[in-house]
């Protein structure tokens, strides 16, 4: 098992993290936030690991010795994960998928060779955080783990209900009633948005802005496509209702018929 799960992963070995001086890196208490930085490629590795600890974080780097699984889990903890799609013997995809089945729930920033749409969409799906291209500039890079790294420190959200459907947005675990159900991590940030916004019709166009992010320029129907996955999934053949769709306005969860 261990063998497979190491194969599964695209091996990695953590080495040793530096610290540095106070900077936007270091937490209110004045420790350097720890992040892992995953790459195949030294290029990419020693850009990703020398902009982050410009910016004051606490840095390890892994390339291909050991599964990234046992370097999240041995005495070292990490509070992120930046890691490439290129990885050895597996694709960063497959490794994502991984951990997030493994209950690894450490954010992780997904770095992909360029901006395209598809691969975003994928990597968000199976469990990423948010993507960025990894040639993005180093400005980009340090707001996009600063911005993960303030949703670690920011209180714990409450849950939310909505009839019997409760979702927990610091989990994504979502049950209606005694039912679980399993949502990709597309379908959580959609159904979070919704529940946020319960009992008011939210257009088209506001989805596209708000789950998949402003300017996102994609297929026309995905965000049917999406509440579309989403009502089979909360709305069984015996239930009430919850997901509504206002007609050629958009859509509304609602407990209320």
């Amino acid at each position: 098992m261990a063998a497979a799960r190491a194969n599964a992963s695209g091996a990695v070995a953590a080495r040793d993290a530096a610290p540095h001086a106070a900077g936007p890196g270091r937490h209110a208490a004045g420790a350097a936030a720890r992040i892992l930085v995953v790459a195949e490629d030294p290029a990419v590795s020693a850009r990703a690991t020398a902009v982050l600890r410009e910016a004051g974080f606490e840095v390890g780097a892994a390339s291909s010795a050991t599964p990234v699984r046992d370097a999240m889990l041995d005495s070292k903890t990490y509070e992120l994960i930046v890691m490439d799609t290129d990885l050895p013997g597996a694709q960063g995809f497959a490794v994502l998928e991984a951990l997030r089945k493994w209950g690894v729930e450490t954010p992780v920033l997904l770095m992909t060779p360029g901006h395209d749409a598809a691969e975003t969409i994928r990597g968000l799906d199976l469990g990423a955080d948010d993507v960025a291209s990894r040639t993005c500039a180093a400005a980009e890079l340090r707001a996009r783990v600063g911005a993960l790294l303030r949703r670690l420190a920011a209180p714990r959200a409450p849950e939310f209900r909505v009839g019997d459907l409760r979702f927990d947005p610091e989990s994504r675990q979502a049950t209606r009633g005694s039912r679980t159900i399993n949502l990709t991590g597309r379908e959580a940030r959609l159904l979070e948005y919704l529940m946020r916004n319960h009992g008011r019709v939210v257009t088209k166009t506001m989805v596209l802005d708000h789950v998949w992010g402003l300017g996102f320029e994609g297929e026309s129907n995905l965000v049917e496509v999406y509440m579309s996955y989403l009502r089979r999934k909360i709305d069984g053949p015996r239930q009430p209702r919850l997901l509504h769709t206002i007609r050629s306005i958009g859509y509304m969860l609602s407990a209320d018929d």
